[in-house]
């Protein structure tokens, strides 16, 4: 390649990262445009630029993307068009913790998005001039299932609302409305000022509330 070749190349692949990114976090645009693959860096790039004729994808949907795509990239150092089930499976498999550094397994929610952002890249990447309901998932993403969490909720038994608070609540409720109270004959007393409630009423009303 000549250097007149290699300038144009260089100023193509700019003019199209620019665009790919416009919008963008400072970032995000740095780390698609210095990303060590410029094959893959490309690739990522024409997809941004399809996904937003195609559905018009938010800035942040974006972000998220060369967010995966890249660290994707890196995590193997291998164009996209070598990349296979095996490889795939591994990268997602980094985002998995033991059960002692993640009780709740909240790593699942990570793993299931990067997978819907690969998912949707490679058939794209397969199959770019194909309608998306059209497109068909090439071999390296063959099944490659969405986990499901054991948990229904990711409230701890301690987090719930308990019978015991119930009996709680009036009494905590019966304490502030008396501070309430006496807020309200001492602070106007402290301003210099006519109390909203005499000290007998307050003693009443709390006698009331005690009761």
């Amino acid at each position: 390649m000549t250097y007149v070749q290699k300038v144009l190349v260089e100023t193509q692949y700019k003019i199209k990262i620019e665009r790919a990114t416009e919008g963008l976090k400072k970032w995000f645009i740095t780390r698609l445009e210095n990303h060590e693959h410029k094959a893959n860096a490309l690739a990522i790039a024409n997809f941004l630029i399809a996904a937003k004729i195609e559905s018009n994808i938010a800035i942040s949907y974006k972000e998220d993307l060369i967010f995966t795509l890249c660290k994707l990239s890196s995590y193997l150092s291998k164009d996209f068009n070598n990349f296979t089930r095996e490889d795939i499976l591994s990268y997602l498999d980094s985002y998995r913790k033991t059960e002692a550094k993640d009780p709740l397994h909240s790593w699942i929610g990570s793993y299931n998005l990067h997978r819907v952002f690969i998912m949707k890249f490679f058939r794209w990447f397969y199959s770019p001039d194909m309608e998306p309901k059209d497109r068909v998932k090439p071999s390296c993403i063959e099944n490659i299932p969405q986990l499901k969490r054991k948990e229904k909720s990711v409230y701890k038994p301690t987090d719930l609302w308990t019978p015991e608070d119930d009996l709680q609540f009036p009494q905590t409720f019966v304490d502030l409305l008396i501070l309430w109270m006496v807020l309200l004959v001492l602070l106007p007393l402290v301003l210099g000022k006519k109390p909203v409630l005499s000290v007998l009423a307050l003693a009443f009303q709390v006698a009331l509330l005690t009761g």
